[in-house]
């Protein structure tokens, strides 16, 4: 089966496959290795049938609107580095291919207003606490509720995912400690939550367009003479 960017190809535990790319363009596969239980914890959100160790029932599910949050996520992943933008994107990627499966989108009940509490009680929990533990696990499990439901009524509450609103209050809270205190930069990526300064100044130049000590030059109040 011929298939273009952006589709998924497919699958079962012990199944042997193999795929080859048609020219040397420079594409690149990624890989997710889906166990049972998160198949079946999406499959629940999303009310079909996951068929256990046999749950694709299909090769391939092309390219469609619906899968480019997921091929988004799984590029930036890629390219700035980040677990949880993968964790993201393979739930993601395993809710486009059982709505495809399952013939076609699935959307996720509306929240509860007790569940829109929970997703509003995690933003407040985010910003006090966002140079510790805020990866989905951590943040689904305060709130009660399974990774991929409390990601789609997240990102369906706040426009974006909970990982890209962890790294925007970082990068919010290092660029005040960078106009307010003459920390070392390194300094002030880790204590926003950072732990690689590399992956701080990359997030940070995108997010503001220019590098962190660049910033700092330009926002520090100058000394009166």
């Amino acid at each position: 089966m011929l298939v273009g960017p952006g589709a998924f190809l497919l699958g079962n535990a012990a199944a042997e496959y193999e795929y080859r790319h048609v020219d040397d363009g420079g594409d690149r596969s990624l890989v997710f290795d889906y166990g049972e239980a998160l198949l079946e914890e999406v499959g629940r959100s999303l009310g079909v049938h996951v068929r256990g160790a046999r749950s694709f029932g299909q090769v391939a599910v092309p390219a469609s609107p619906g899968s480019v949050r997921a091929v988004a996520l799984a590029h930036e992943a890629l390219r700035y580095g980040g677990r949880e933008a993968l964790r993201e994107a393979a739930l993601l990627g395993a809710e486009v291919v059982l709505s495809a499966q399952n013939g076609g989108v699935h959307a996720v009940a509306e929240p509860s207003a007790t569940q829109v509490r929970q997703v509003a009680r995690m933003l407040r929990y985010i910003e006090v606490h966002s140079a510790g533990d805020c990866s989905l696990d951590a943040l689904a499990a305060l709130a009660g509720l399974s990774r991929f439901h409390f990601l789609r009524i997240f990102q369906k509450q706040t426009g974006q995912t909970p990982r890209q609103y962890v790294i925007a209050t970082r990068l919010r809270v290092a660029a005040t400690t960078l106009r307010t205190t003459r920390l070392p930069v390194t300094q002030v990526s880790l204590e926003a939550g950072f732990g690689d300064l590399s992956h701080f100044t990359t997030s940070f130049t995108q997010a503001f367009g220019t590098s962190p000590r660049a910033y700092r030059l330009r926002h520090m109040p100058r000394a009166a003479h």
